[in-house]
C-alpha cells in the first residue's frame, strides 16, 4: 500500500506540503482496528477488499474510492485469493482542512467536510480519476497541493456519494447559526448518550420549547430525535464490539447507556439489520456484501 502523508499548514492562503512516505501491501498496520488524526482517502486498484469504517462493512471493489475522516475506526481486509490493489493517501487534518477552504472559493462543496467526518464512499465514477490519486505518490512540494485539489475538487463534484456513518457529527459552518444550533445537539449527544437524556433537557440545550425543537430537529434531519439517539448509542457499541473483545456484549449493551439487554438487541437489530453478535462476527472477519448503516 502505499502512503502519503501531505503536510501542515499554518494558517497560509496555500497549503504547506509535507513528505511522501510509502509502505508496502504486508503493512499489517491498515488490517487492524485502528483510527489517526490523519483524513485517509482509500482507492481500490484491484480486486476485493472488505473495508470497514465506523459502523459499516463493505466489500470494495475495483474503482471504489472511499475517504475517512479523523478519528473514525477503520480498518482494510484483503478477501482471501484476491490481489492487494489498494492505495491509501493520509492528509493532515490542518492540511485537508485548508484544502476544503481553497476549493470553497471556487465551486460550491456543501457540507463536505462534515461528511468526510461521517465517511464518504464513490462507486463507479471514480475511473477517470485513479491515475491522478495514483500520482500523488509520486508527487512534492506544490505538486502536491495542485494534484491533491483536483482529486478533491473531483470528488466534490460527483452528485452520487454515500454518506456512511449518520450518526457521527460534522464540523458546522461557523457563519451558519441553523447549522451551529444542529451541531450543538449533536455534540450534547455525543457527550451524554449514556444518560437517559430526556425532550426537554435536549430542547434546552438550543433554547427551544420540546415542540419547536422536535420541528426543528426533524427538518434537519429527517428523524425523531430518540431515533437518532439510538443510533448514537449503536454506532458507539459498533466500535466497542469491534475492539479487542474484552467486554462482552452484555456490557456493550450498559456502557452505551441501554438499561437492559433486551432493549439493547431491539435497537441494534433495527438499526443494522442483525444481532450485535453476528455485527460482531462480520466485523472480525471482515468478510460480507453489503453495507450495513446507521439510517
Amino acid at each position: 500500500m502505499n502512503t502519503l502523508f501531505a503536510g501542515h499548514s499554518s494558517n497560509h492562503a496555500i497549503p504547506e506540503c509535507g513528505t511522501v512516505r510509502c509502505s508496502d501491501a504486508a503493512d499489517p498496520a491498515s488490517r487492524a482496528n485502528h483510527s489517526h488524526p490523519q483524513i485517509e482517502l482509500v482507492c481500490i486498484l484491484s480486486g476485493s477488499t472488505s473495508v470497514l469504517i465506523g459502523s459499516h462493512v463493505q466489500q470494495g471493489v475495483a474503482g471504489d474510492v472511499f475517504l475517512i475522516g479523523s478519528h473514525l475506526v477503520h480498518a482494510i481486509h484483503p478477501l482471501p485469493g484476491q490481489d492487494d490493489g489498494v492505495m491509501i493517501v493520509h492528509f493532515t487534518e490542518h492540511f485537508f482542512m485548508d484544502l476544503i477552504t481553497l476549493l470553497r472559493d471556487f465551486q460550491p462543496m456543501g457540507n463536505f467536510m462534515g461528511h468526510c467526518m461521517q465517511g464518504m464512499l464513490w462507486r463507479g465514477q471514480m475511473q477517470g480519476m485513479i491515475p491522478a490519486i495514483m500520482k500523488l505518490r509520486e508527487t512534492s512540494g506544490m505538486n502536491t497541493v495542485i494534484r491533491s485539489v483536483e482529486v478533491l475538487s473531483a470528488l466534490a463534484m460527483q452528485e452520487q456519494c454515500q454518506v456512511l456513518n449518520q450518526t457521527r457529527s460534522g464540523p458546522a459552518l461557523a457563519d451558519d447559526r441553523a447549522e451551529d444550533k444542529i451541531k450543538k445537539v449533536f455534540d450534547y449527544t455525543q457527550e451524554h448518550y449514556r444518560e437517559a437524556i430526556t425532550l426537554s433537557q435536549i430542547a434546552s440545550v438550543v433554547n427551544f420549547t420540546v415542540t419547536s425543537f422536535c420541528r426543528y430537529f426533524k427538518k434537519w434531519t429527517g428523524k425523531n430525535y430518540y431515533h437518532y439517539l439510538n443510533e448514537v448509542r449503536i454506532d458507539k457499541a459498533c466500535t466497542l464490539l469491534m475492539a479487542d473483545g474484552s467486554k462482552s456484549i452484555e456490557e456493550v449493551c450498559y456502557i452505551t447507556g441501554y438499561s437492559s439487554p433486551s432493549t439493547f438487541y431491539k435497537h441494534f437489530k433495527k438499526i443494522l439489520n442483525m444481532t450485535p453478535k453476528e455485527y460482531q462476527d462480520k466485523a472480525r472477519t471482515g468478510i460480507t456484501n453489503d453495507v450495513f448503516s446507521c439510517t
